[in-house]
């Protein structure tokens, strides 16, 4: 197919869907943003001026936006659903009727509720992509930093041979890669993130002054050790975190676990230590963070495994009562926590 007659229609507008359009766009494919107002962007009749600038180059273009899918102005070969998960799920089965006879669905870092798309998307035409980039927007600019791309994965073996379409138009934005369990591959990831931005998220500090502190790092590896153990009860193979981290030894008792995460803590400071939360802005706005997603899922999993998430449980009350403005961000919050209640 010439990727001049393929039509992209990329749902969300926040940092992630911004560059995607940007991209298509300037890869010259016709992209269409489902987007409800941007205060961050500016207006031009109908398109949002955006710019996007850092390890994929400086580029601006006009997108062409609307505000709702049923507002679209013809079928999609492809729609990316760049939205959190929550609004993802409650609005994915609307877009099947904007779907070409062979399109696809692709969803972003949502593979840990591939069990609630199940009844939503027709297996042959949904695809899993996970990001390897991170993104912020300032000034009306998003600033990106590549790390690896994208990687593609399926639940379904009907649906390959459109994930390998998928992967033909972003092999002409950015380095992609094909993973056989994409489950797997994006539990690895989201354990270690999605601790990460919790913490950071209720503290507002960066990682290196996350994992300075004792008390928070002992809090950090259970966070770690429950996600990882739900897994396991579920039967996910967490697959290694870049080939580095090990989940298996992570959490290991034994003096070599201790020694093991010992080094990839230090190696986390010295490389990541300037890191913060993705989740602080929509916290400071009191809304709920892409964090909901995967807390409830482990957290779910966890009921109906009969495994101990205290500790995540105990972290998921703050974090909601932040979310609804009940309490406030609070770089002293490791100290305030009474250990006994997260043991």
């Amino acid at each position: 197919m010439n990727k001049k007659n393929i039509k992209i229609a990329v749902v969300g507008g926040g940092n992630v869907g911004r560059v995607l359009s940007v991209l298509l766009s300037s890869a010259g494919y016709s992209v269409e943003m489902i987007c409800r107002d941007n205060h961050r962007a500016i207006k031009i009749d109908d398109s949002y001026a955006f710019e996007v600038c850092g390890d994929f180059g400086r580029k601006s273009y006009l997108v062409p936006f609307v505000t709702d899918l049923s507002l679209l102005k013809e079928k999609k070969d492809i729609i990316i659903f760049a939205t959190k998960s929550f609004d993802m799920l409650d609005r994915v089965a609307d877009c099947l009727g904007h779907l070409t006879p062979k399109g696809t669905i692709v969803t972003i870092q949502n593979s840990y509720s591939i069990d609630k798309l199940y009844p939503l998307i027709p297996p042959e035409s949904s695809v899993c992509m996970v990001c390897d980039f991170a993104t912020f927007t300032q000034n009306k600019v998003t600033y990106v930093r590549n790390y690896n791309g994208v990687t593609f994965g399926v639940y379904n073996k009907a649906a390959i041979a459109r994930m390998h379409l998928v992967e033909e138009v972003f092999e002409d934005i950015m380095t992609t890669h094909i993973t056989r369990d994409i489950i797997g591959f994006a539990m690895g990831r989201n354990i270690i993130n999605g601790a990460i931005s919790l913490l950071g998220g209720i503290s507002g500090l960066p990682l290196k002054d996350i994992l300075s502190c004792k008390k928070a790092r002992k809090i950090f590896c259970k966070i770690i050790e429950e996600s990882y153990t739900v897994c396991q009860r579920f039967k996910i193979n967490v697959l290694p975190y870049n080939n580095q981290l090990d989940y298996k030894r992570f959490i290991d008792k034994t003096y070599n676990g201790a020694k093991y995460r010992h080094k990839i803590l230090k190696a986390l400071i010295k490389q990541n230590g300037m890191v913060r939360s993705s989740a602080i802005d929509d916290l400071q706005k009191g809304n709920k963070t892409e964090l909901r997603g995967l807390i409830d899922c482990i957290l779910e999993y966890g009921r109906k495994s009969k495994t101990n998430t205290q500790t995540l449980y105990f972290l998921d009350g703050i974090l909601r009562s932040i979310e609804t403005g009940k309490k406030r961000i609070n770089k002293n919050i490791f100290a305030d926590m009474v250990m006994e209640c997260i043991s």
